[in-house]
């Protein structure tokens, strides 16, 4: 199975800097005990296996890179948001989105907010 991946490159040198590999993921405990959309309740949810990147988007300093994926289980699509350390290849957080088809993204954007109390913005 191919692994959807994000490639950085940088565009002065043409070297492939980072590769971001998105892993398939496992259905946790709680969805597969309660049931989700698509199963009946208690039934054991199969793995998902991520179908390809939807978007990239970088932070305005460039420090982290933001990609969403859909990933495919036979029965359910689902989009998830990654954010990453890229330079390290070092996925921080990873969030699961609505389910549905067609994808639910088609595109992503960093919105900076200030937070009172913080020296910069998150």
């Amino acid at each position: 199975a191919i692994t959807p991946t994000v490639s950085v490159w940088d565009v002065h040198s043409m070297q492939e800097l980072v590769q971001l590999e998105h892993e398939p993921l496992v259905p946790q405990a709680s969805q597969a005990k309660e049931g989700m959309a698509g199963t009946s309740g208690g039934e054991a949810e199969a793995p998902f296996k991520m179908t390809g990147v939807q978007a990239v988007a970088f932070t305005e300093d460039g420090s982290m890179l933001l990609s969403v994926c859909n990933a495919y289980n036979g029965k359910i699509t689902k989009t998830t948001l990654h954010v990453w350390e890229w330079r390290l290849g070092k996925q921080i957080h990873c969030q699961d989105l609505r389910l549905g088809v067609p994808p639910q993204v088609y595109g992503v954007v960093w919105n900076n907010v200030e937070i009172p109390g913080e020296d910069k913005p998150v």
